[in-house]
């Protein structure tokens, strides 16, 4: 499934941080590039119109260093004086800038969809990440950083349990392939409905066992971002435990989700 869609009117000035982008982003140490940074709690940046595409042609990087395990979601926002809006592209390395770790996100201050202007990305405790933008016009990137315990279970025999109706966090840090297990059980004979509300940049694939050789496979992508999506039978299923497997379908996969039954 595709990096979110953009809204239905994309301008020139996309196109051509766009094209700009996927040229520089191949080798981003060769280019002329502004240096940030970014309080382990989060804070916010500002990329001036100078700094910014329009004007000299230089990447940015943003230098970042989580204390605890969680989720740093970021926010963009207009701050040029050149252009009515801006937009541009981000994208997460390693601490050498070398390794990517997430897909491109484009974003769009224009756009009133919060999918067009909101980026996460899964971190760990103590290390050195760098988030590399390439902006048409000056924008503000304020940043949110979200402690999470993820307790999900890397194998199925460890799994967290979950409880009816009550929604629980997980976290896809950057690099990672791991996979993350659930578990829940019915009691009785009765329809079933699970969800899983994705904040990623890429796929996951979600795997649901239980009773009776009973078993579902999904590919829950970017293109439902912050909506609930649902597994569900139409008819009433066995009682028993159920189990569920996150796996990140690539290593640019990052950011969180959240995961209910009801």
């Amino acid at each position: 499934m595709e990096k979110r869609s953009l809204i239905n009117k994309v301008t020139s000035l996309v196109l051509a941080v766009a094209m700009m982008f996927s040229v520089i982003m191949v080798m981003p140490k060769d280019v002329s590039a502004a240096e940030l940074s970014l309080p382990a709690k989060g804070g916010t940046v500002t990329i001036t119109d100078e700094m910014s595409s329009g004007v000299s042609g230089q990447l940015s990087y943003i230098k970042y260093k989580p204390s605890k395990n969680g989720y740093l979601q970021l926010s963009f926002s207009s701050a040029t004086k050149l252009y009515s809006y801006a937009a541009g592209k981000v994208q997460l390395f390693d601490a050498s800038r070398n390794k990517v770790l997430s897909t491109q996100m484009t974003y769009d201050t224009s756009s009133t969809q919060k999918i067009d202007k909101t980026e996460c990305y899964g971190v760990q405790k103590g290390k050195t990440y760098y988030i590399a933008a390439l902006t048409a016009g000056g924008v503000n990137i304020s940043a949110k950083f979200t402690k999470v315990n993820d307790k999900s279970g890397k194998k199925k025999q460890k799994a967290l349990t979950l409880k009816k109706k009550k929604k629980v966090v997980g976290t896809i840090l950057a690099g990672s392939s791991n996979s993350h297990f659930y578990k829940f059980k019915l009691t009785k004979k009765q329809k079933l409905n699970f969800g899983i509300t994705p904040y990623l940049g890429d796929t996951v694939i979600v795997t649901m066992s239980g009773s009776n050789v009973f078993t579902k496979t999904f590919r829950v992508g970017s293109g439902s971002w912050g909506t609930r999506y649902q597994i569900y039978t139409s008819g009433a299923v066995n009682p028993g435990t159920y189990y569920v497997q996150v796996k990140p379908a690539s290593k640019v996969c990052t950011g969180y989700y959240k995961v209910d039954w009801k």
